[in-house]
């Protein structure tokens, strides 16, 4: 009964939102396992909205391109749970997607990106107050760049650059096979100036690929 009113209410909205493009075309369907699906699609809209018997619910969301009519490889995903965001995602193009994760009361946890499945490109995370905590970058799963942490105050904890080592950047693009062939090394390192906070106060550290030079 409770995802059926669910239900209901998801598809007054969508409703409304899809018909603005023009005729809705909608079905509903119930899996073996009790998940509910509803299922709404137009000349421009196509979406799916899945309910299961725990209160979480997914959504999913894509636009038609217009230059040659066919569905975009890009669309939107949310999870619910409770009527509550816990986690979205956008994704860009082919297998290139952004992701957001939730507090219960609606503040962001963490917002980064990935490829193929794997951590590429800017990485933060925020605590319960909406502070940044952690801010980085991935490349293809590996940190690289300047990466900074901070404490609930806002202070920080280090912040420096990390250097990938052994191989350029565009030799990693195939992960799995980057990692089958360099699995247990070492495939990152601090490098330059370090700024690491010790008995209470920043120190400054020097590192040449990953080798500590002074302090």
């Amino acid at each position: 009964m409770k995802n059926r009113i669910v239900i209901f209410n998801i598809k007054i909205v969508l409703l409304f939102f899809a018909t603005s493009y023009g005729q809705v075309y909608s079905d509903t369907s119930v899996a073996e396992n009790g998940d509910t699906y509803l299922y709404l699609t137009n000349e421009r809209v196509k979406q799916v909205v899945k309910v299961s018997a725990d209160s979480l619910y997914q959504t999913y969301f894509q636009l038609k391109l217009n230059e040659d009519s066919s569905w975009g490889n890009f669309g939107i995903t949310r999870v619910f749970k409770k009527g509550k965001l816990i986690r979205s995602e956008f994704t860009l193009e082919g297998n290139l997607i952004n992701h957001e994760e939730y507090y219960s009361d609606g503040n962001l946890i963490r917002s980064y990106r990935t490829k193929d499945g794997v951590l590429n490109g800017d990485y933060m995370e925020f605590n319960d107050l909406g502070n940044l905590i952690v801010k980085g970058e991935y490349f293809h799963g590996l940190k690289k760049g300047l990466w900074t942490n901070w404490d609930n105050e806002g202070s920080i904890i280090f912040n420096g650059e990390y250097l990938i080592l052994k191989v350029a950047e565009d030799e990693i693009e195939n992960y799995a096979d980057f990692i089958d062939q360099w699995n247990g090394k070492e495939l990152y390192v601090r490098n330059g100036t370090w700024w690491i906070r010790e008995d209470g106060r920043l120190k400054e550290y020097y590192y040449e690929k990953g080798r500590l030079i002074n302090r």
